[in-house]
């Protein structure tokens, strides 16, 4: 059954408290469907008259607090994981400063 966005949108409210319920299994859930969000939303949408702004900045900020559940449940990460702004991955960088890079070029 392909995935929807309408079905995307739910997971992601369905699992939108893992950090208040400090669920890792939820936090996963999130980070699929947020990546899944971010592949099926368009960057805006306006039908009769109204429109609507998606803010990915925002699913990606959740998406970092997801991940640091998981890290901090005992998933195998390195000191300098971070999420790659241009490929949506996890990415091991050389150093702290360099984790906002691009990776585009080993993507």
């Amino acid at each position: 059954m392909p995935t929807t966005i309408d079905t995307v949108i739910d997971t992601l409210t369905d699992n939108a408290d893992f950090a208040a319920t400090n669920d890792v299994a939820k936090a996963k859930s999130f980070l699929t469907a947020a990546i899944q969000y971010l592949i099926l939303s368009p960057a805006s949408q306006s039908d009769q008259g109204s429109s609507m702004s998606i803010a990915p900045e925002t699913v990606k900020s959740l998406m970092t607090k997801a991940q640091q559940l998981v890290d901090a449940a005992g998933a195998a990460t390195s000191a300098n994981n971070a999420w790659c702004d241009s490929c949506l991955s996890r990415k091991d960088f050389a150093d702290e400063s360099s984790q906002k890079a691009d990776c585009s070029s080993d993507v």
